[in-house]
């Protein structure tokens, strides 16, 4: 059973006008308005609650209550925009579901309607190219995406060596149908290449990792529906970091790595330079 809320601490006139504020119910049709639709969004998140984390949801003593007027101050923590059980909820969402920004909604001004979620794909034109990986920084000079002679950091021992395999680079246009097919014949990391390369185009089909700061993901609905499809793809794209990982990790242990994929990519080149 829900505990009872303890009542807040008035001390001045000041504080007890904005504390009956809070309680006065909506005057004008836009008031009740937003009065309905927090109330309706409120029993949402709840019900999700119930639905994604029973257990946490029954042992909960956390308050359902919900004031939309007023504002958060050491007087009555319930006049926040989330009441505590939600945002025990939105917590539990962040710690074991899918990253949310938290912070967002938390700290905002109003109620969002919307599930916000970052991006974890290699936004790499956003950034310093030495900022990167040295594992995406030799895919980005193999399929051409930056300068030829542009310098990869954080490889300075084995440098000569890199620069030795990329000698062997003919062209950066490949039949990519080839190239992926001949890639997941091969053994773990080299089968991950072309997720890799799918990665930093942003063309992998999962939300966590294709959406860009140009081209961000549309927000997604509180339903079961958009929640069952946000916990599988970032399930999805936390087992294709890994394997990015662990590719980018043997890409940049030796430059015989690196010669075997150039001459992989080097197979798969087509045998004219493809119209634009």
């Amino acid at each position: 059973m829900e505990q009872p809320q303890p009542l807040a601490k008035v001390t001045t006139v000041g504080n007890a006008v904005q504390y009956f504020n809070a309680l006065r119910l909506p005057l004008t049709f836009t008031e009740a308005t937003a009065y309905l639709r927090s109330l309706w969004h409120s029993a949402n998140l709840l019900s999700l609650y119930r639905h994604y984390f029973p257990q946490e949801f029954a042992a909960s003593t956390a308050s359902t209550s919900l004031r939309v007027r007023g504002e958060y101050n050491e007087l009555n923590e319930l006049n926040g925009l989330y009441s505590p059980k939600e945002i025990e909820f939105l917590h539990l969402v962040e710690d074991k579901l899918f990253p949310i920004y938290l912070d967002y909604y938390l700290e905002g001004d109003e109620r969002e309607d919307c599930i916000y979620i970052p991006s974890f794909g290699p936004d790499w034109w956003s950034y310093e190219f030495e900022e990167l990986h040295a594992g995406w920084q030799l895919l980005l000079r193999i399929c051409g995406s930056v300068e030829e002679d542009r310098n990869i950091a954080n490889l300075d021992t084995h440098r000569a060596g890199v620069e030795a395999a990329f000698t062997g680079l003919k062209r950066h246009k490949v039949d990519w149908n080839k190239f992926r097919a001949i890639c997941l014949a091969k053994d773990v990391p080299i089968s991950y290449l072309p997720l890799a390369f799918d990665m930093l185009d942003h063309d992998t089909g999962n939300i966590f990792l294709d959406p860009t700061d140009e081209m961000p993901v549309e927000p997604l609905e509180w339903s079961i529906e958009d929640l069952d499809f946000l916990i599988e793809h970032y399930e999805e794209a936390t087992t294709s970091l890994e394997k990015a990982e662990k590719l980018l990790d043997w890409l940049t242990a030796s430059p015989l790595h690196l010669q075997e994929v150039i001459e992989l990519w080097n197979e798969c080149l087509y045998s004219q330079t493809p119209n634009s």
